[in-house]
Parts: C-alpha cells; sequence; structure tokens
C-alpha cells in the first residue's frame, strides 16, 4: 500500500487563526509540516505572524505582515538561512508593484496588472546583486 497525503485544517475565523498539518499515512503516519497563521489588529491595519515548520528537515521560517488596509502591504520572511523583506504597493486599481530585497543582497521588482474579469499579467525583474 502506498502512503496517503493527507492536509489537515483548523480555521477559526472569528480569531483570524488557522493552523494546517501536512502529513503521510501508510505503515507509518509522519507529519511533515506544521504551520500556522494568527491576525491580530494593529493601528487602521492588520499584522499577521505566519510560522511554518518542516519536521523531515527540521527547518522552520516565520512571515510577519502588515497591510495597512488601504494600498500597502509589508512582508518579512525569515529562516535560520535566509531573510527577506517586501513591500507592496497598490499604485492604482489596476497595477500594483512589489520590491523584495534578500539577505543574500538580491533585490526583485515584481509588477502586476490588472487586465480586468479576474485576470492579470505579473512581471518580475531581478536587478544585479547588491554589493
Amino acid at each position: 500500500m502506498n502512503d496517503a497525503e493527507l492536509e489537515i485544517i483548523a480555521t477559526n475565523a472569528s480569531d483570524d487563526l488557522e493552523v494546517s498539518l501536512n502529513a503521510a499515512a501508510g505503515k507509518s503516519f509522519a507529519i511533515r509540516t506544521v504551520e500556522a497563521s494568527k491576525g491580530l489588529r494593529a493601528g487602521d491595519g492588520t499584522l499577521t505572524v505566519q510560522p511554518k515548520y518542516d519536521l523531515q528537515d527540521e527547518t522552520g521560517e516565520v512571515t510577519l505582515s502588515y497591510d495597512n488596509g488601504d494600498r500597502t502591504t509589508i512582508e518579512l520572511t525569515a529562516s535560520n538561512s535566509a531573510q527577506s523583506v517586501t513591500i507592496s504597493q497598490q499604485v492604482d486599481a489596476n497595477n500594483r508593484i512589489a520590491p523584495t530585497l534578500t539577505s543574500e543582497g538580491k533585490l526583485f521588482v515584481e509588477w502586476e496588472k490588472s487586465l480586468g474579469e479576474g485576470n492579470s499579467l505579473t512581471a518580475t525583474a531581478q536587478m544585479m546583486r547588491l554589493s
């Protein structure tokens, strides 16, 4: 018998809390990853904390994001080996720009153009390594 992939998600919408677990079940049961997401009101916006842990690789990361409730989102992601910060700005109803700076000195700039009817085009440029 092959292993079955399982995804278990528990949500408490009134507390803006979600916990998920990915596992494999067959002859044995093995939890692969555990993730959580908790949203908190912060000023006029929302702060979201999202830790994730991979039990197989014994690696973890955490993402902190702040959405000001208007047009700007800031996201920090960190693990033992890499960190990044993204600042996303909704320029107008159809355009969003989001530069990302990584701990390796890389800079990415993402541009998303809404094409209407739920369609969009996204382009990402990677800048030369910062010294």
